[in-house]
Parts: structure tokens; C-alpha cells; sequence
């Protein structure tokens, strides 16, 4: 369990160590729904952004039932999916009309309308948007869905730091501990998830 302050410390101290040899990316991903993952991926993002001058972007990948552009009060457009549909043609001009800018970082939000079906995207749609991000910006937040499946596991797999947020509650703590396990089973290092 970290409070507050120990989490930015814990990610300044990692995205400053020499072991990384590329830009971070920072996973945020729930134990269960509504423990706030979402919200401390966001102050993350601001934090580096703001108060350590960093050039950071926040991706939400929570296609099904994100509440970041309600935050921002914006339906985004475009949202991931197009960028995702595009990620065989990204360019700079194309990037900058993907992403827009608030609170000093770049965002790549789903939209707030919801179309019911869930778009099909491969883990390699994500691998390459996500490439292309990371050679943009000193780093990159993603806030990830409660239910990780094997296209969002490559941001996870991607991912340099990978944090699980849970309640402080015992169903909570199970769930955290089960999305652990699910990493290490894919292959995570032990040490690279908090």
C-alpha cells in the first residue's frame, strides 16, 4: 500500500533511474471497478506535467466505461479508437489532430458517447500507437480497464511501471492480489508491479 506522496515519489525514483533506457510508460490498472485508479492516474499525469516540467501524455484505454472526458467535461473527437484505426498512418500532422491539450498535458481519451459494442482492436494496434506515442513524450500515463484481455495486456506487458489500485478493503486486496498473479503469469517482473 502506498499513500500520496509515496506514490510520486516511488514514480519520480523510477522514471529517473538509469536502468530506464526509454521513455516510461506508467500503467494504472484497478482491482476493482471505482477504487480510484482513474483519478490517480490523472494526478500522476498533472503532477509530472506541472510540477516537474515534464512532457507527458494520458492515454485512456478504458474503451467500456471510462470517467476521464466526464472529468475533463469533453467528448473527445477523435477519441483512441480512431487513432487506433489509424495506427498503420500515424504522422505528426495526424497525431496532432488525435490528441488535444488540458491541465499543461496531452490527452488521448475514448469519447464519452458509448456505442455499445466494444471496437475490435488487435494488441498490435496498441503496441504501435503506443511506439509512436512514447518517441513523443518524456512520459506516458495510461489508465487501464479493470479487465485486462490480451490487447490491452500488451500496454500492460509495455508498460515500464505497473501500478494495481485497490480499496483498502479485503475484496479489494483479493482482486489486486489476483491482477498480480496475472501479470507475473504474463511474464512481469515481480519488482516492476506496485
Amino acid at each position: 500500500p502506498y499513500m500520496d506522496r509515496e506514490v510520486f515519489v516511488a514514480i519520480q525514483k523510477a522514471i529517473k533511474s538509469p536502468e530506464t533506457q526509454r521513455r516510461p510508460v506508467v500503467a494504472f490498472q484497478p482491482a476493482t471497478g471505482g477504487c480510484g485508479s482513474s483519478t490517480i492516474a490523472l494526478n500522476v499525469a498533472s503532477a509530472l506535467a506541472n510540477q516537474f516540467n515534464r512532457k507527458v501524455l494520458l492515454v485512456d484505454a478504458d474503451l467500456r466505461s471510462s470517467s476521464l472526458p466526464f472529468w475533463f467535461n469533453h467528448d473527445a473527437e477523435p477519441t483512441i479508437v480512431q487513432a487506433l484505426e489509424a495506427c498503420d498512418n500515424l504522422s505528426e500532422k495526424l497525431w496532432k489532430e488525435m490528441i488535444w491539450t488540458d491541465r499543461g498535458m496531452d490527452l488521448l481519451l475514448t469519447g464519452r458517447r458509448r456505442s455499445g459494442a466494444t471496437p475490435a482492436f488487435s494488441s498490435w494496434d496498441f503496441l504501435r500507437m503506443l511506439s509512436f506515442a512514447t518517441r513523443r513524450y518524456d512520459s506516458v500515463i495510461v489508465d487501464l480497464p479493470e479487465v485486462v484481455d490480451d490487447v490491452f495486456g500488451v500496454i500492460r506487458e509495455r508498460a515500464d511501471f505497473k501500478f494495481i489500485v485497490c480499496n483498502p478493503d479485503r475484496i479489494s486486496a483479493t482482486m489486486a492480489r489476483r491482477r498480480i498473479d496475472e501479470m507475473e503469469a504474463g511474464g512481469a517482473e515481480v519488482d516492476e508491479v506496485t
